[in-house]
């Protein structure tokens, strides 16, 4: 039993030395585009000796990569085991060695996903009310009242300080009787100056949850059009992207926006710009942000895909097979939480090492399917959306270590 023991003692030690040896073997310089899947223990550091040690068969393959990498100088390692890979081109499975080109892709990502945790703002006691964040979600209608709450008080669990909810006059009583922390304001009917006001005092914008398909989409374009003319950041969800189905103008070639569709949304804007319906690909997603001159979109499904026409990655992070209601609110609280704090970390600092969309879509995707995941645990088949607020908390921790 010793010589057994001491054998594989031994084997183990020539293994760990032949690892060592082929990190600081394949140095990577490329230019070129390749697809990969990463890991979500890439945050906890950039080496590569960190990566293989916390990254094997047992790990999901959340995030998938695709955007034009530059030179890198790190020492990269000749192979690295890639799980649970679609039929995706470039993609390896597990067992299979990846080019210096798809090791470079791992490489920019794994940097990318640091600096969005990095920038990620710490809770402190010397910050004011107000300083992690001031939004507004606009929507709200006689018929739908939960949508608006679910992405508001999201954007509160998140970190943000004060959420406004802009609605209806029939939905502001009862909006206001889910929570006393959210600001209800019943203007969005008739009272567009009002609204503009308090828009001017925010950070950044939800349109669309609980909006509904009459009535207030007229003033709702009109205050889209007002963030657009400040350059703040938005997020347009739900009906908010019938809108943009019927009017892309609205949105077109602005830089500070993120649309949120589902599969159904998707379709629709996509035949509405491009005249055909989309493939399943991620090439059409990428098509449609060209075609909209850079506006980012995040094409919800069973793995999340964002794209800027630019940069593309799928956020495969596991989730759970519940579909309820509210779960698309939650991200866009979630996201224009995010949003706020990157742009704001954009204008401190004068630029970012990543765009502040794809960082904020990708970390608001990653908080959600983690909420459904940790929901789902406790609830099973009962889980509705409720059940994944108090979540936001431990998914966040678990996430980004904040």
């Amino acid at each position: 039993m010793l010589v057994v023991e001491s054998l594989l003692l031994a084997l183990t030690m020539i293994l760990s030395l032949v690892s060592r040896h082929l990190l600081n073997t394949f140095p990577a310089r490329s230019t070129h585009r390749q697809r990969v899947y990463l890991g979500q223990e890439m945050n906890e550091g950039e080496g590569w000796e960190n990566y293989t040690h916390n990254y094997g068969p047992e790990k999901s393959a959340p995030y998938l990569i695709h955007q034009t990498v530059k030179s890198f100088e790190s020492p990269l390692p000749a192979k690295l085991p890639i799980v649970n890979g679609p039929d995706a081109p470039g993609v390896r499975k597990l067992g299979e060695s990846c080019s210096e080109i798809e090791r470079a892709e791992i490489r920019s990502f794994a940097v990318m996903f640091k600096h969005i945790v990095d920038h990620i703002p710490v809770l402190s006691a010397t910050k004011h009310k107000g300083e992690m964040g001031r939004l507004a979600v606009v929507g709200g209608s006689k018929e739908y009242t939960g949508a608006p709450y679910f992405s508001g008080i999201s954007a509160l669990h998140c970190g943000a300080d004060l959420v406004h909810i802009i609605c209806a006059d029939a939905a502001a009583p009862v909006i206001k009787s889910y929570s006393p922390d959210l600001i209800v304001h019943p203007d969005l009917d008739n009272n567009l100056p009002e609204a503009q006001k308090w828009i001017d005092k925010t950070g950044a914008v939800v349109f669309g949850p609980g909006l509904g398909l009459s009535g207030n989409l007229e003033n709702t374009k009109k205050l889209i059009s007002h963030c657009r003319t400040s350059n703040k950041p938005i997020v347009i969800d739900a009906d908010g992207l019938s809108i943009v189905t019927h009017e892309p103008e609205i949105v077109k070639g602005y830089k500070n926006v993120i649309l949120t569709p589902n599969v159904v949304e998707f379709s629709r804007l996509y035949t509405a710009l491009l005249g055909h319906n989309p493939s399943e690909s991620d090439n059409a997603t990428e098509l449609l942000a060209k075609t909209l001159d850079g506006v980012t979109i995040v094409r919800k499904g069973p793995k999340d895909l964002i794209s800027n026409g630019e940069t593309t990655i799928f956020c495969g992070e596991e989730g759970s097979p519940r579909r309820c209601g509210g779960q698309g609110d939650l991200l866009s609280g979630t996201m224009v939480t995010f949003f706020h704090w990157f742009n704001q970390a954009l204008i401190v600092n004068g630029n970012l090492p990543f765009p502040p969309t794809i960082g904020a879509a990708l970390a608001a995707c990653a908080l959600t399917r983690r909420c459904s995941k940790l929901a789902f645990a406790k609830y099973g088949r009962s889980m509705v959306t409720v059940n994944m607020i108090p979540e936001i908390q431990f998914a966040f921790q678990q996430l980004f270590k904040k």
